[in-house]
């Protein structure tokens, strides 16, 4: 009973966890500020919670900066292409295309969204584990969220669902990309092993 209250015993390693979640989480929210940079920042998320959970080192904020320069060039170039996505999605959901009804119109920009987002939650996971050039990440994360649908749609859940927390209780802000980055790293990582 007494072991509990150890560093080492049960609740010292939820009470790190828990300050760990909200440290990596208030450094992506601070170098995600330029929009721009989110996805480096979420690769650095993945490398070290990847760490953590392999409880390789305990330098998290040195290896999240370092992570996010050396990711920085290649995620910004890979986060442009995936606002372009999006941008070409609303564009579409507001166009009167002659030739197309307006609700396939809003059929066409949601999976275009939908196709986006689903990149979006395996690309940055990949740049934790693997070296390849651009169009490679996005040709392998396409394949990957159409292969694996059913853990698409859980990371997906798991998303909307961190968002919608947060919509209602904004504190839970302070934890949500270290609770998505656990989960959706647990996801696809177990799928990328099979590959490996």
């Amino acid at each position: 009973m007494i072991d509990i209250y150890k560093q080492n015993g049960f609740l010292g390693k939820i009470s790190k966890k828990i300050v760990d979640m909200f440290v990596i989480n208030l450094i992506w929210l601070i170098l995600s500020l330029p929009i721009i940079t989110i996805g480096s920042a979420s690769v650095a998320v993945y490398t070290v919670l990847k760490r953590i959970d392999h409880e390789e080192s305990h330098e998290y904020i040195k290896i999240f900066i370092k992570t996010f320069k050396e990711s920085l060039k290649q995620s910004i170039v890979i986060e442009a292409f995936l606002i372009f996505g999006l941008i070409l999605s609303a564009i579409w959901m507001n166009t009167n295309l002659i030739f197309l009804e307006i609700e396939i119109n809003k059929i066409i920009s949601l999976a275009i969204y939908l196709q986006v987002l689903w990149i979006s939650l395996y690309i940055f996971i990949l740049m934790t584990r693997f070296e390849m050039d651009i169009l490679r990440y996005f040709k392998t994360a396409y394949f990957l969220s159409i292969r694996h649908f059913p853990t698409t749609i859980l990371c997906t859940i798991t998303f909307l669902g961190i968002i919608y927390m947060v919509v209602l209780f904004p504190p839970c802000g302070l934890f949500m990309m270290g609770i998505y980055g656990t989960v959706s790293l647990k996801l696809v990582n177990r799928i990328l092993d099979k590959y490996v």
